[in-house]
């Protein structure tokens, strides 16, 4: 079964991601659908983001923003342990006051926070 078949089966049962259940994408100025090009170029699902923003670890950027990055310690005592290596890296940026993300990308020099 292909790995992002896996991950939606295994979110949509994770209560967790319930609260981040209004996630919407935000526009980066004037640039509408940002976070959906960002995804289908980098083959990261809406269900990866999710399970970023609960599970990853929260920083603060310099521009208001806030970064979620998963990492191995992250994934371990979770649902997702089987695919840390397919999520290891990943990083969303949200606004700070809510769950409206502008952009995702893998951070592939993060290895094993």
């Amino acid at each position: 079964m292909n790995t992002h078949k896996q991950i939606h089966q295994i979110a949509a049962n994770d209560r967790k991601l319930d609260r981040v259940l209004d996630l919407v994408p935000a526009p980066l100025f004037m640039d509408t659908n940002h976070l959906q090009r960002r995804q289908q170029q980098r083959a990261i699902s809406t269900d990866m983001i999710k399970i970023a923003v609960v599970y990853g670890q929260k920083r603060h950027d310099n521009r208001g923003g806030v970064i979620y990055m998963l990492g191995d310690r992250m994934l371990n005592n979770t649902p997702y342990a089987h695919f840390i290596d397919c999520m290891r890296g990943l990083c969303v940026v949200c606004k700070a006051d809510s769950y409206s993300a502008f952009t995702a990308f893998w951070r592939y020099t993060s290895r094993r926070l």
